[in-house]
């Protein structure tokens, strides 16, 4: 394997979602919390258009978190701190197409 080959690996790695997300949440209610969530953050930024990226980032993942509270909490031990781990896996996973959709409705308000 040369250079280039091992960096795509590493770099396609890194956006993957963490094991405790992918071993607990399946796949289809993952991308349709997703899709409920920035549905909701899309409702929101539409009635404050002055919504920063950070706040739209925040709201998409806290509420996909809700979304999929139970599939992780409910298997994880009592006291586990999982919130953080989570929140910057799908922060990351999803940053991408977070930033497309802020990016369409901040140019539709210009």
């Amino acid at each position: 394997m040369n250079l280039q080959e091992s960096i795509r690996r590493i770099l396609r790695e890194e956006k993957k979602l963490i094991l405790l997300i992918r071993r607990r949440v399946p796949y289809d209610v993952l991308d349709g919390e997703f899709n409920s969530s920035l549905q909701f953050a899309t409702h929101l930024f539409k009635k404050n258009k002055f919504m920063t990226l950070e706040r739209f980032v925040f709201i998409t993942i806290s509420s996909m978190i809700d979304g999929i509270h139970y599939y992780i909490h409910s298997t994880t031990s009592e006291g586990s701190h999982w919130y953080d781990d989570v929140f910057n896996s799908l922060k990351d996973y999803y940053k991408g197409q977070i930033d497309h959709r802020y990016n369409l409705l901040s140019n539709s308000i210009i």
